[in-house]
C-alpha cells in the first residue's frame, strides 16, 4: 500500500468514504486548497437524527485509508484485500489500523479514526477535520496533496510526519453520537506514587528499528496505568513502580509494499527502576495453519492472533476492555500481491493475573467476504492459555474436524439470502464472529479447534427478514458432527435462556476499566415479589434464540393479577417494549397471573403481516425454587435463587420447502411440541387443541384435539384448501397443574403451488 493511499485529502479517497471537502470543487473534480495555515473542514453527508448505540446487525465500515472491514460487534473482518491490521479493543469499542497507517498514529492520525465501532454507530462514513501546515498544493482529480512525497514504513523520512498536514482528528456528525474517548497515549497520573522510566525497544523481523503500536499495562492496577501507543523502534514512558504487562504488534516492511506482524510481549516486567524492555521479534514463528491437500483447498483467508491480559484483580484486558492482536486477510493468489504473514514471538508464563494467546483462521473459495459462500468455509480455532506459543504452523486433516450441517429455510415471499455467524469464544473473554454469505438450503462447512474444552461455538442465523436465531452454546469435537435447522417454522417466544451483554466496571461500578460481561438470565422467575422477563423469540428448534427482539413492531406485553392489569407496555411512550429486564409485579400470595406478548415484524424486510400473539395463564406463589441449570441466572439479584414461572412454550415442526411453503389441496400434518422454559421441570399432564384459519384468522375451524406423540410432542391432520394464499394456527394447550397458553400465529405458512 502506497501513503497516498492513507489520505482523506486525496479525491479518491473522499469518494470512497463519503465524504466532501469545504472549498472550490472544480469541473475535474479537484480541489482548491484553503489559505496557508487554514484547517480544511471534512464533513460527512447529511445527517440522520442521534446515533443509536451500537448495532446489532454487522455493519460495513470504509477507514480513510480506503480499507473496508466488517464489524460484528467486537469482531472485524477485512473486506478488501490489504496489509495486516492492529486490531484492539478499547472502552467496548474495536479498533482496527492498517499498518500503513500505524506510523502516523498520535503524531498526525487521531487514532479514533480507526474505532470501527463507532464508525459502525454513525453509519460507516469518516468525518474528518485536516489542519494543514501551510504547504498544502492544489488536489488534482483523483491524486493527494502528499503523492510526490509518498512513501511506506521503512523509509527514511521520520515516521509521523506528512507534508503540508498537521492533523488529521475524526470529527462529530450532528446530531450523531458523541465522539469516543481516545485511548490514553500519555503517562498515567497517580498522587503519592514514585514514578520510573520505562523504555520500550523495538526490532523488526530484518533487525532494524521496528514500528508498531505497543500496550503497557499495569498488572497490579489498571487504573494506574493504562497506554497504547505508537512505537518507531522505541518508546519511553513514565510510570508508577509495580509489575508490567508489555505487549506490541510490530510490523516489518517487505517488497511491493507489504508487510509482515509480529505478536511480541514481555508480560511480566517488575519496574523498580528505570528499566528497557526489549521486544524482538526476529525469534517469532510464523502463525499458518493449511489444510491436508486431500481437503477442499480454500483461495482466502483471515488470520488473527492476539492476546488477553488480566491484572491481579481481575481488571483491564477483556473482550470489553483492551484485546490486543493483528488481523490479515489474504487473498491467494491475487496477481502482484504477496500475502501478508503473521509471526507470533514465544513468551513467558505469567504468575500475576492471567494472559492468554487467541488465533483464529477462516478458510473460503469467496472470491470476496461478504459474497454468497457456494462451498464450505473452515473456521479454525487455537487457544492457548498462559502464554503465546511459538507459532502455530500445523496441517489439519478430515479427522480433526467438526461436520456442520446448517439447514436453512427462508420467510414466504422474501429474499432467498441471509448469513451464518459462527462465533468461538474463550472463558478469558475473547470472542470471533465470522460471517458467511448464503442461500436458503443445506451447507456444510466445518470447524477445527485445538481445545475442545475451552472453546464455545454458537451459530447465528441472519435471515432476509432482518430478524436472527441464536444457538445455544456448542462443543466442536474432533471427527464430530453438529446438525441445526434455522427459520423452519413460524417467529414464537423462545423457552431458551437468552444470553445477554453489559458493560460493567471491572470493579462493578462504571468508574473502573469496562468489562464485557455475558449472563446466561432466565426467560421467566420470580425472586420474593419480584417476576423478571428475559424473553426472545425462536424458531422450529426451541433451544434457538433471538439477540434481535427490539427489531420487533410491534411487541407489546399486558401482565395481570387475579384479573386486574398489573402492567403494560401500552402505557410506555413508544407503546412497544423489548422484553429484557421487563418486570412484573407479584402478590406476596398464591395468585392467578396472565401474561399476554404480541409480536409482529412490522419493522423488518419480512411478511409485515406475520404477527403471533401468546396469552399464558398461570399460577404463582412466593417461597419456591427451581434448581436452574449451572450458568443460568436470576434477576433482579444474580447471587440469589428464584423459581421459573410455569409457562408454556408452543415451537412447530412443520414439513416445508425451503421458502416455508406446502402445496394447496393436499393433506398436511400440523406437528408441535409444548413444554416449560429451559431449566425449569419437565411439564406433566399436557394437552392441546389446533384451530386453522385460511382468511388471516377473520374465522376460524373448531378446535380439534391433538394426538400426543409423547414427549411434549403433538400432530394433527389437516385438509388444505385448493387456492392459494396463508395458513394461520391457533393452539391451546395445558399442563397438570392448570397452566394455560393459547398462540395465534397469523400467516405461520403459504400455500404456494
Amino acid at each position: 500500500m502506497r501513503l497516498s493511499r492513507l489520505l482523506v485529502a486525496s479525491a479518491a479517497a473522499i469518494v470512497a468514504v463519503g465524504v466532501t471537502v469545504s472549498g472550490v470543487v472544480s469541473a475535474t473534480g479537484g480541489t482548491a486548497a484553503p489559505p496557508a495555515g487554514a484547517p480544511i473542514h471534512v464533513v460527512d453527508p447529511p445527517a440522520a437524527p442521534a446515533a443509536a448505540p451500537a448495532p446489532a446487525a454487522p455493519t460495513n465500515v470504509t477507514l480513510v485509508t480506503g480499507d473496508r472491514v466488517r464489524v460484528d460487534g467486537q469482531t472485524v473482518t477485512p473486506l478488501s484485500a490489504g496489509p495486516p491490521m492492529v486490531r484492539f479493543t478499547w472502552g467496548g469499542d474495536a479498533y482496527a489500523v492498517p499498518a500503513a497507517a500505524v506510523q502516523y498514529l498520535g503524531s498526525t492520525l487521531d487514532v479514533r479514526l480507526f474505532d470501527v465501532s463507532y464508525l459502525a454507530r454513525t453509519g460507516g462514513s469518516v468525518p474528518v477535520t485536516v489542519q494543514t501546515t501551510g504547504a498544502a498544493a492544489p488536489l488534482a482529480a483523483g491524486t493527494s496533496t502528499l503523492s510526490a512525497t509518498a512513501h511506506r514504513i521503512g523509509s527514511k523520512i521520520k515516521s509521523g510526519k506528512l507534508t503540508g498536514v498537521k492533523k488529521i482528528r475524526l470529527a462529530h456528525r450532528a446530531g450523531g453520537a458523541a465522539l469516543p474517548v481516545a485511548p490514553a497515549v500519555a503517562a498515567p497520573t497517580g498522587s503519592g506514587l514514585s514514578y520510573e522510566t520505562l523504555t520500550v525497544d523495538a526490532v523488526d523481523r530484518n533487525g532494524a528499528a521496528a514500528q508498531g503500536i505497543v500496550l503497557v499495562q499495569n498488572v497490579d492496577d489498571s487504573s494506574l496505568a493504562l497506554i497504547l501507543s505508537a512505537v518507531d523502534g522505541s518508546a519511553s514512558f513514565s510510570v508508577p513502580e509495580g509489575t508490567y504487562s508489555v505487549v506490541a504488534d510490530l510490523l516489518t516492511p517487505g517488497d511491493g509494499g507489504t508487510w509482515d506482524g509480529t505478536l511480541v510481549a514481555q508480560p511480566q516486567v517488575s519496574v523498580r527502576r528505570d528499566r528497557t524492555v526489549d521486544l524482538d521479534a526476529r525469534p517469532a514463528k510464523p502463525y499458518r495453519p493449511v489444510l491436508d491437500p486431500s481437503l477442499t483447498t480454500p483461495n482466502t483467508r483471515v488470520d488473527e492472533i492476539g492476546v488477553t491480559r488480566t491484572g491481579v484483580h481481575g481488571d483491564a484486558v477483556t473482550a470489553g476492555g483492551v484485546t490486543f492482536g493483528l488481523l490479515s486477510w489474504n487473498p491467494d493468489p491475487l496477481p502482484g500481491y504477496r500475502p501478508a504473514a503473521l509471526y507470533a514471538a514465544r513468551s513467558s508464563r505469567v504468575t500475576e493475573g492471567s494472559f492468554d494467546f487467541d488465533a483464529v483462521t477462516q478458510l473460503s473459495n469467496s472470491p470476496a467476504l461478504g459474497t454468497t459462500q457456494t462451498g464450505p468455509t473452515y473456521l479454525l480455532s487455537f487457544p492457548h492459555a498462559g502464554s503465546i506459543p511459538s507459532g502455530v504452523n500445523t496441517t489439519l486433516s478430515a479427522s480433526d474436524l467438526t461436520t456442520v450441517d446448517d439447514d436453512v429455510y427462508g420467510q414466504p415471499g422474501a429474499a432467498p439470502d441471509g448469513y451464518l455467524t459462527f462465533t468461538v469464544s474463550e472463558p478469558w473473554g475473547y470472542s470471533a464472529a465470522r460471517q458467511i454469505a448464503v442461500t436458503t438450503g443445506d451447507r456444510t462447512d466445518f470447524w477445527y479447534t485445538s481445545a475442545p474444552g475451552v472453546d464455545r461455538w454458537r451459530i447465528r442465523s441472519d435471515s432476509s427478514d432482518s430478524l436472527n436465531r441464536e444457538s445455544t452454546f456448542l462443543t466442536a469435537r474432533h471427527g464430530g458432527h453438529l446438525h441445526q435447522t434455522w427459520n423452519a417454522g413460524p417467529m414464537v417466544p423462545s423457552p431458551a435462556a437468552l444470553t445477554v451483554r453489559s458493560i460493567l466496571g471491572s470493579n462493578g461500578d462504571s468508574a473502573s476499566t469496562p468489562v464485557s460481561q455475558y449472563t446466561t438470565m432466565c426467560p421467566a422467575c420470580r425472586q420474593d415479589d419480584n417476576g423478571t422477563l428475559f424473553l426472545a423469540f425462536a424458531d422450529s428448534d426451541p433451544t434457538h434464540s433471538s439477540s434481535r427482539s427490539d427489531s420487533l413492531t410491534p411487541s407489546r406485553i399486558r401482565f395481570t393479577r387475579n384479573g386486574t392489569l398489573a402492567w403494560s407496555s401500552d402505557n410506555l411512550p413508544a407503546g412497544s417494549v423489548k422484553p429484557y429486564s421487563v418486570p412484573l409485579p407479584m402478590l406476596h400470595q398464591p395468585a392467578n397471573y396472565t401474561l399476554d406478548w404480541t409480536i409482529g415484524n412490522g419493522s423488518g424486510s419480512g411478511d409485515p403481516a406475520a404477527i403471533t400473539d401468546t396469552h399464558w395463564a398461570f399460577t404463582s406463589q412466593p417461597g419456591a425454587v427451581t434448581d436452574l441449570p449451572a450458568g443460568e441466572q436470576c434477576a433482579p439479584d444474580a447471587s440469589r435463587s428464584c423459581a421459573a414461572l410455569p409457562l408454556l412454550f408452543v415451537n412447530y415442526q412443520l414439513a416445508l420447502n425451503h421458502q416455508s411453503q406446502a402445496a394447496p389441496g393436499t393433506p398436511f400434518t400440523i406437528s408441535f411440541t409444548v413444554g416449560h422454559q429451559q431449566g425449569a421441570p419437565a411439564a406433566t399432564g399436557l394437552g392441546a387443541t389446533v384451530s386453522v384459519s385460511y382468511d388471516d384468522g377473520k374465522t376460524w375451524s373448531d378446535p380439534k384435539g391433538a394426538q400426543a406423540d409423547g414427549g411434549g410432542k403433538f400432530s394433527l391432520a389437516i385438509q388444505h384448501p385448493d387456492s392459494p394464499g396463508y395458513v394461520s394456527l391457533r393452539v391451546d394447550a395445558h399442563d397438570g397443574a392448570g397452566n394455560t397458553v393459547r398462540q395465534t400465529v397469523i400467516h405461520a405458512y403459504q400455500l404456494a403451488s
